[in-house]
């Protein structure tokens, strides 16, 4: 079958977690994984590359946008969607926040339809910024007719989250930095990652 998309979501709210774990539940083509700080966050997202990251903006440390612009700046993860979620629902915040480069703002509480098709157009995005990402490497590569598949950049980071994908679901949990620990998770179970907590759905 078609291999498991990988959905990161950075919340230091348990209830905000266990909505979204329900509901992506829901979505056998979707894997879940969870943050409860902005650093940890971008640790994962470093470490996972996940397709579609959904993003509090009120994070302890870290705010949402402050991780936004580091995630955008770093090349591995420029191109991965970041939807906001926040229960901010001023126009003008929303609008900064797309400004700042949100591919979605919603607002809580999650509106469950609204939420599912964000998520789905967010993933259906990834092909396209793939390829917008391919033609830059093929610019900076001096070729630029290499198929998407050959680009160094393109296969180093599809192999770190095919290799990482294989870790969750059949190995063990391993993530960039000290203090991981773990048998091979299963559905439901809290995997202890230093000292916050990630959650394998």
């Amino acid at each position: 079958g078609a291999p498991l998309r990988t959905v990161l979501y950075v919340e230091d709210n348990p209830a905000n977690l266990e909505l979204v774990e329900q509901l992506i539940a829901r979505r056998p083509d979707l894997r879940l994984l969870s943050a409860a700080d902005g650093n940890l966050g971008i640790e994962f997202a470093r470490a996972y590359l996940p397709d579609v990251i959904l993003m509090d903006i009120h994070l302890p440390g870290l705010s949402g946008i402050e991780a936004l612009k580091v995630l955008r700046a770093d090349p591995s993860t420029a191109h991965i969607p970041i939807i906001a979620l926040s229960a901010n629902a001023v126009p003008r915040n929303i609008e900064m926040g797309l400004e700042a480069g949100f591919f979605d703002y919603l607002t809580k509480p999650i509106k469950v339809d609204m939420f599912m098709d964000a998520l789905d157009v967010a993933l259906q995005q990834i092909s396209v910024t793939e390829q917008a990402r391919a033609q830059y490497l093929s610019r900076l590569s001096g070729n630029p007719e290499l198929p998407l598949e050959q680009y160094p950049a393109y296969q180093a980071a599809r192999a770190a989250r095919d290799a990482a994908a294989l870790d969750l679901e059949h190995t063990v949990v391993r993530a960039p930095f000290a203090g991981i620990a773990s048998k091979t998770p299963q559905r439901g179970q809290f995997v202890a990652a230093g000292s916050a907590v990630m959650s394998v759905v």
